[in-house]
Formats: C-alpha cells, sequence, structure tokens
C-alpha cells in the first residue's frame, strides 16, 4: 500500500468524535426516552452517529477509489469488509430516525405499548455492541496499517445488524399497530 492510503487525521478525529458525541447523547437520554426532551436527544444522538459513520464510510470508499491502494483482486473483498458494516449501520439508524419521527407524537404522548421501549432499548445496546466491534476492530494492526477490518469483526458486525434489523421491525410493528391510551 502506498503511503497517501491513509485518510486524513483531521477527518478520522471528525468522525470519531461525531460517534463519540452521538453515543454519550443517546446514553444520557435513555433514561427519559419518553418525553419530548429524551426523543428530541435520541433523535440528535442518532444523528450524530450517522453522520460519524457517513465520514467512516466516505473515508474507506474514497481509499478503495484509488487504484494504487487496493489491488482490483481485493477490492470487492475490501468494499464487503470495510465499508459495507457502516453503511449498514448508517441505514439502520436512518430508519429508527424515520420512524421516531413518523410516530413522534404517540410517543411522546405515551400512547406506545411497553413493547416499544423495550425494543428501542435493545436497538440501543445492539448498536452499542456494533459500536464496540467497530472501535476494537479500528485497534487492530491489520486495519492501522490496510485500514481493513478483519473478517472476525466484519462478520460479527453483519450478525449483529441482522439482529438489529430484525427488533427495528419489531419497533415498527408496536408503533404501527400496537398503540394504547396512555
Amino acid at each position: 500500500m502506498s503511503k497517501n492510503c491513509k485518510p486524513e487525521a483531521y477527518s478520522q478525529f471528525f468522525s470519531d468524535s461525531a460517534i463519540i458525541v452521538g453515543t454519550l447523547i443517546i446514553s444520557i437520554t435513555m433514561t427519559i426516552s419518553n418525553t419530548n426532551g429524551g426523543l428530541i436527544g435520541h433523535m440528535i444522538g442518532y444523528g450524530f452517529l450517522a453522520a460519524g459513520f457517513v465520514i467512516k464510510s466516505g473515508l474507506l470508499a474514497s481509499i478503495l477509489a484509488k487504484g494504487d491502494c487496493v489491488s482490483k483482486d481485493q477490492a470487492l473483498m475490501f468494499f464487503l469488509m470495510s465499508v459495507c458494516p457502516f453503511i449498514i449501520i448508517v441505514f439502520l439508524i436512518l430508519a429508527i430516525l424515520y420512524i421516531l419521527n413518523s410516530y413522534f407524537n404517540r410517543i411522546v404522548g405515551g400512547k406506545v405499548s411497553k413493547g416499544y421501549k423495550t425494543f428501542s432499548r435493545m436497538f440501543i445496546v445492539i448498536l452499542i455492541a456494533q459500536l464496540g466491534l467497530f472501535y476494537n476492530a479500528t485497534q487492530e494492526e491489520k486495519y492501522k496499517t490496510e485500514n481493513v477490518i478483519s473478517p472476525i469483526y466484519g462478520m460479527l458486525i453483519y450478525l449483529l445488524s441482522v439482529i438489529n434489523i430484525l427488533v427495528l421491525i419489531t419497533i415498527y410493528v408496536v408503533l404501527a399497530f400496537y398503540s394504547t391510551d396512555g
């Protein structure tokens, strides 16, 4: 790999900072999720997470775009193992933002079943586990030298993404079809 294949340090800093800030905001507002401010805090936290992961996946995609950084034989594997997990996480975050925005009044009004809170917390816990895996993957020597996430971490992030998709579908079903009177 040539020396110009590493992303700029300030770009790494911004993406990591956005992810950390988003995680902190979500963690803090987790206890007040049924209030107007708590739900808005969740949405802001998810926004920071999405921004951080968009920057991170953009950085990795730019490495792929440089022809001398990844061989043509390894390009597909690099994309699947290093870029796709971030893109999937971004889509999960955007989907939860869409769902929260669509059912905002129902959630703030307390007209949701108890299942919403349970599955909402499950979504957050799994997302934080994905963040932990992402952090561990970026601390490995392979990532530091080649910007490639090891296949084990990539597959674990994919597995948690599939589980989180199922949780997200459940959240949607609970909000769409199981409203209560408060």
